[in-house]
């Protein structure tokens, strides 16, 4: 997932070698949030 690919790249540039893995985690999370946050939130499909 480009996403991904440039939260790695972009915390490689930052913070180095940790920050190749912390830029992936913090950038992928966020887009994870974004697009939960667009969608109206989590809906339980239990009921």
């Amino acid at each position: 997932m480009l996403v991904i690919f440039l939260g790695a790249i972009g915390g490689m540039m930052m913070s180095g070698f940790i920050g190749l893995f912390t830029g992936a985690i913090v950038l992928s999370i966020g887009y994870r949030l974004a697009s939960i946050w667009m969608q109206g939130g989590i809906v339980d499909k239990s009921s």
